[in-house]
């Protein structure tokens, strides 16, 4: 049983407000960090909430877009067969993927075939009519065996002999009722879409027409388990607008006019999110047209881009990311000459904050390639020849960066072709099958999305395959994957003297890389301003903390033991009424007014909303303190009001909060857990004190490997899922990158023996040894 901390027992949590680590020290030598990662959950869906409409003057059409200089010119002959229309594919197997689990929120990947029903690639023969085909998505053509929330596909129907549509969800999940693919007798169509899988790695598409038809996928694309900024996160689809039956606008959408939909707050899409998957459907148009969406509010552009085109008649849908307004909202323009019936589901959210390696970052639809007025046409403007192709600089334009870029998301149009046949977009020439991002018919203006890997120097190729037929073209840039940049490593200055007047520090944490709060067993608390540290002065300061957590700068609360609780505002401390006379043995905040208060033996545990307590369901149950096996919970880390994780000891040494309610978990396999830090919902670090290695549990797996600690692990600190640091007495600190931590020891890593580390971003660690020395690491 723990009943109180020793003088080399520090506490510390990890740089942002939404994380949180503690440290116990247990005296012993053999020591590990664990990285644990958790699968997030799906959204519950919402109900709908009514738009508005407003009438704008028409547009111009696309080709109105003023003429620019060539950037390069480059028209590449390509070879006229079969694999390469994507008509034929003698392969039956797809080409298997071998790969770790990712973590980054996107990653896009060459195209690749693995679904042709003609051939029997993925399943062979037609779907018939009102029939489904289960279609194993994992581990095939470029998207990992695991880790994959889900993935974007180009899915053809070539050549139907009937109208119809293709409904596309989760295998073993309940079946969509949204359309994700509709198209007219006679004519093919490709469409991207964005489709969760299953838990057994697979997807289902449903052919809802009244004839068989054939049914051909590439894989582009896929969402790993990440949960930072820039992630995506697929919901149940929910209608949002329907004009037909009155459902955010009544009627027809007027030629020229523009309707707003609100996003967020329906269909488990939160406040904030940064862009939502939109499925837009023309139902039955009187006429063609085509139409655009963008963030509500928005100011109107020279030459709108062309998300979505239709014929007279026929009905045509597609999957679009649009970024949102602040209010959560965007605005959808028919661009044509006849009302519209519109119909407007939400798909998945993307959240919001800053890119990182993987984010998907939405950007509103922006027109960047025309070839009719040569708008960055590479050659002379006019129509792409059959056996032709481009390449395209994306890099630089329509809001995509000049660098940094690992894939684009662009809408490809084919206009006006003089004959049936489809255009490519891929990364380069090489030929194949897959890559398909439009296909059309004689006169068929047709456009769709297509998520694209770019070249190093920023391009990609639009190729018009051989067989078809001149077509002119043109590209909107709709988004973009970040690609990993390269970081200078981390560097550590020796120990140097501060001015906080700290001895015996025990508790640190870093809200920022301008505020740091740190205190020791002598009733004494100092700041950090990035450069100088400042003694705190002032009565009612923690004597002994137990732990600290910082929701901002102005906003700290430290546990000290039994019926101790004290915030520090700022500039000082004031005392709280605790919400129990139990030993609190830690605290994390992620905001200034809210927090999760843990009391170690009892198990018992509280929020605070910046004003009061309110009690929570307990941790574990209570098994006495006489017992050496009975539980207790050292340490806290809370990402916000449904994600906590607590370690520490007893058998299990580990438990999880869903917002609801705690369950045992194996954060720590053998018990006397020291610390945890949670840098998202889905990834931990924990220390053991009662392994003799470094060992990571991801999605069920772990991986042990064979470094040793000297002397105990005192804390562990992540801003992020792929970078750590853990720290040990005795001149010992460890880094983890994503995959696996480095030796602590050989060659030591710091000169000083840091016992508390924080470490508020990448760039910026802060560590304190005992007696208050600084060991800082910086980028």
């Amino acid at each position: 049983m723990f009943t109180g901390q020793s003088h080399a027992s520090p506490v510390t949590r990890s740089g942002s407000p939404r994380r949180r680590s503690l440290v116990r020290s247990t005296g012993l030598t053999a020591v590990a960090l664990l990285v644990v990662g958790l699968l997030g959950a799906t959204p519950a869906g919402a109900t709908t909430a009514a738009p508005s409409q407003s009438v704008t003057t028409p547009a111009e059409p696309p080709s109105s877009a003023p003429s620019t200089a060539p950037e390069q010119q480059n028209r590449s002959a390509l070879r006229s067969d079969d694999a390469l229309s994507g008509d034929a594919l003698t392969s039956q197997t797809p080409e298997a993927t071998v790969a770790a689990a990712p973590t980054d929120a996107m990653t896009a990947v060459a195209a690749a075939r693995i679904l042709d029903t003609r051939t029997g690639l993925g399943a062979r023969g037609p779907v018939g009519a009102g029939r489904s085909v289960t279609v194993k998505v994992v581990g095939l053509g470029g998207i990992p065996a695991s880790g994959v929330t889900s993935v974007v596909l180009t899915v053809t129907v070539p050549g139907p002999s009937t109208s119809g549509t293709v409904t596309a969800s989760a295998s073993g999940a309940t079946a969509a009722t949204i359309p994700s693919l509709r198209f007219t007798a006679g004519t093919g169509v490709t469409t991207q879409i964005w489709v969760p899988v299953g838990a057994d790695g697979s997807i289902t598409l449903r052919n809802d027409s009244t004839a068989p038809i054939a049914l051909l996928a590439d894989s582009v694309g896929y969402a790993g388990t990440g949960d930072g900024p820039g992630s995506f996160v697929p919901v149940a689809p929910a209608r949002l607008l329907d004009s037909k039956l009155g459902l955010g606008t009544r009627g027809p959408v007027a030629p020229g006019a523009s309707v707003d939909v609100p996003v967020t707050g329906k269909a488990g899409v939160p406040s904030g999110a940064a862009a939502a998957l939109v499925q837009v459907t023309v139902i039955d148009p009187s006429a063609g047209g085509w139409l655009t969406a963008r963030p509500a509010g928005s100011p109107p552009v020279v030459s709108p881009s062309s998300q979505l085109n239709w014929s007279t008649g026929a009905s045509s849908s597609g999957q679009l990311l649009v970024p949102l307004s602040a209010a959560g909202a965007l605005t959808v323009y028919n661009r044509g000459g006849a009302g519209i019936t519109l119909q407007v589901d939400v798909l998945g959210y993307v959240r919001s904050g800053s890119a990182t390696a993987g984010s998907l970052v939405a950007v509103p639809a922006t027109r960047i390639v025309d070839s009719r007025n040569g708008l960055r046409w590479p050659v002379p403007r006019g129509p792409l020849a059959p056996s032709n192709g481009i390449t395209l600089k994306v890099a630089g334009v329509g809001g995509i960066p000049a660098t940094g870029v690992s894939a684009v998301l662009l809408q490809v149009v084919a206009i006006n072709p003089r004959g049936a046949g489809n255009l490519l977009a891929t990364q380069d020439f090489s030929a194949g099958p897959a890559g398909i991002a439009v296909k059309f018919g004689a006169n068929q203006t047709r456009s769709a999305s297509v998520l694209v890997p770019v070249n190093s120097n920023g391009t990609v190729v639009i190729a018009n395959p051989g067989g078809s037929a001149a077509v002119d073209v043109a590209v909107d840039a709709l988004g973009y994957v970040a690609a990993a940049t390269t970081e200078p490593a981390m560097k550590w200055s020796a120990a140097t003297a501060t001015s906080s007047g700290l001895s015996g520090v025990v508790a640190l944490d870093c809200a920022s890389a301008t505020s740091c709060l740190a205190l020791d067993t002598q009733g004494r608390s100092a700041t950090f301003s990035g450069s100088t540290w400042s003694a705190v002065t002032g009565a009612a300061q923690p004597t002994f903390s137990t732990g600290v957590s910082c929701g901002s700068a102005t906003s700290c609360l430290a546990t000290f033991g039994t019926n101790g609780i004290r915030q520090f505002t700022g500039s000082g401390w004031t005392a709280l009424t605790a919400p129990t006379p139990d030993f609190l043995s830690d605290v994390s905040c992620w905001a200034a007014d809210a927090c999760v208060v843990v009391a170690g033996v009892t198990g018992r545990a509280w929020s605070w909303n910046g004003t009061a307590f309110t009690a929570l369901p307990t941790v574990f149950t209570a098994v006495g303190t006489d017992d050496p096996t009975a539980p207790y919970a050292r340490s806290l880390s809370c990402t916000g009001p449904s994600f906590c994780a607590a370690v520490g000891s007893g058998s299990p040494a580990g438990w999880l909060w869903n917002g609801n309610a705690w369950s045992e978990a194996p954060l720590v396999p053998y018990g006397n857990a020291t610390s945890v830090d949670c840098a998202t919902t889905t990834f931990c670090a924990a220390a053991s004190a009662d392994i003799g290695a470094m060992v990571t549990y991801r999605g069920g797996a772990y991986q042990q490997d064979d470094v040793l600690w000297s002397s105990p692990v005192q804390s562990v600190s992540c801003p992020d899922a792929t970078f750590c640091v853990g720290v040990a007495d005795g001149s010992e600190l460890a880094m983890w990158d994503g995959s696996t931590w480095t030796n602590p020891a050989f060659p030591p890593t710091v000169t000083g023996s840091p016992a508390v580390v924080s470490c508020p971003t990448r760039q910026l660690c802060v560590a304190l040894q005992r007696d208050g020395q600084q060991v800082i690491g910086r980028r």
